[in-house]
């Protein structure tokens, strides 16, 4: 079949002139792509809009059928979204809150709470049970004797002499009673769980008519207010209904003192112990074993 010379476009646009079309040479294959009708397929082409690549195109065939191209190889890839990182997330938050309140509230803010956990921490070396020696400065007093001890003026385990002679009470009415040094210790230990070694004159929440220096309750147990306001008469007390519990020999520490005290958590005197076997060995001079003699 002859082959039709394609139809030149540069021809129809104005003001230029027609360039001659070469006709091509015939070739089997394309000559072989014909329609039902014998006809070749004009593979007209309607374009889109062009550069944008928003439009589609489509060839006709002979038949008259449209066949759609597929969409552009380029496929668009949206963004991934990924989990901010907690540190942006935390400068967000930062950010937000100081917008809010402002640099100066925020920094003041900080500052308090630094302080306050300075102050926490201090507190807890000096109150927090004299496990260890703290750096304290006590004042300048001299010895003073307690049923034969001397009492120095500190720091002996945190503690000062005011606080040292009533370990030293303690110390003695265990003596006068035969008892040794481990459960000397127990009784120390008691007193300093219960009120700082310091006579209190008042109770607490759970007590409110507690006393002395194991705050002993006011309900006939424990002798008169006179009785429980008295260092060495509280700690006689206290020694005589220990050695009457059966198997207090055998009880660890903070069991003894629990037994006898009642207190809600059986292991509150626990972390006096460290601090009132050095009261002791300090002020007796003897060796506090770690228990009590069977």
């Amino acid at each position: 079949m002859p082959v039709r010379p394609r139809p030149n476009p540069v021809a129809s646009a104005p003001g230029r002139s027609a360039r001659p079309v070469i006709p091509t040479a015939p070739s089997p294959v394309r000559d072989a792509v014909l329609d039902r009708t014998g006809q070749r397929s004009t593979g007209q082409r309607s374009t889109g809009q062009g550069s944008t690549g928003q439009g589609s195109t489509a060839r006709a065939g002979a038949t008259g059928g449209r066949r759609t191209t597929a969409r552009s190889t380029r496929a668009r890839r949206r963004p991934r979204r990924t989990s901010a990182a907690p540190g942006r997330v935390g400068r967000r938050v930062a950010v937000g809150v100081v917008s809010v309140f402002g640099a100066g509230v925020v920094a003041a803010a900080i500052g308090i709470v630094v302080l306050v956990v300075i102050a926490v921490n201090s507190l807890h070396g000096l109150v927090g049970a004299g496990t260890t020696a703290t750096a304290i400065t006590c004042p300048a007093v001299p010895a003073k004797t307690v049923g034969g001890m001397v009492v120095p003026r500190g720091p002996v385990a945190g503690y000062c002499q005011d606080r040292l002679v009533n370990a030293a009470y303690v110390i003695e009415a265990a003596q006068s009673l035969g008892i040794g040094p481990h459960t000397q210790a127990v009784g120390v230990m008691t007193a300093m769980g219960e009120s700082g070694l310091v006579d209190l004159d008042h109770g607490d929440a759970a007590g409110p008519d507690s006393r002395g220096l194991f705050q002993q309750r006011d309900n006939g147990a424990w002798g008169t207010y006179a009785q429980r306001m008295d260092p060495y008469t509280a700690a006689t007390m206290f020694f005589r209904k220990l050695v009457s519990i059966p198997g207090w020999k055998t009880m660890t520490p903070t069991q003894a003192a629990h037994a006898v005290q009642v207190n809600a958590d059986p292991d509150h005197y626990a972390r006096y112990w460290p601090g009132a076997v050095q009261i002791v060995e300090r002020l007796t001079g003897e060796d506090v074993p770690e228990v009590a003699p069977q």
